[in-house]
C-alpha cells in the first residue's frame, strides 16, 4: 500500500482560517504513526478548553492507546473534521511510513528559533530586514 501523510492543524478561528501545524500523521502499512509538538507553546494564548482538547487528541495517537487509531479513521477524520482541529489533504509519499514520518516532521513541525520577544527585539532594529520584508518601521 502507498504511504500517506497528513498535517494536523490547530485552527483557533475557523472564520479567519489561520492555523498552526501541531502534528503529522503517517499511515500505509496497517499502522498509524503520529508525531506532535512537544508542547503547545506555539499556540500561546489558546483557551484552556482548546489545550485540553489538543491533549486528548494527542493522547489518542499514543502508542499505548487502546484501541489504536485505524487507517480508515484517519481518512474519515480528514474528510469530516472542520473545527479547531483540521488536517491537510492526504498526500502520498515515496518512502516507508517510518521514513516519511521523519521527513514530514522536519518539514512541518519545525521548532521556533526565536521567541516572539526576541523576534521583536532583533528585527525592528534591522532596517535591511524591514525593507526586504516590507515591514513598517517602528
Amino acid at each position: 500500500m502507498t504511504t500517506m501523510y497528513s498535517v494536523v492543524r490547530y485552527v483557533p478561528d475557523t472564520t479567519a482560517g489561520e492555523f498552526v501545524n501541531i502534528g503529522v500523521l503517517v499511515w500505509g502499512d496497517g499502522r498509524v504513526r503520529a508525531r506532535f509538538l512537544a508542547s503547545w507553546r506555539r499556540i500561546d494564548g489558546a483557551p484552556d478548553q482548546a489545550v485540553a482538547l489538543l491533549d486528548r487528541f494527542k493522547a489518542r495517537f499514543s502508542p499505548d492507546a487502546n484501541p489504536p487509531v485505524a487507517e480508515r479513521e484517519i481518512v474519515e477524520m480528514i474528510d469530516a473534521w472542520g473545527g479547531a482541529i483540521q488536517f491537510s489533504p492526504s498526500t502520498p509519499a515515496v518512502g516507508t511510513p517510518d521514513e516519511t514520518l521523519e521527513a514530514v516532521t522536519g518539514d512541518f513541525l519545525r521548532a521556533l528559533t526565536l521567541s516572539p520577544r526576541a523576534w521583536q527585539q532583533e528585527f525592528p532594529s534591522n532596517p535591511d530586514f524591514l525593507r526586504k520584508n516590507q515591514l513598517p518601521a517602528g
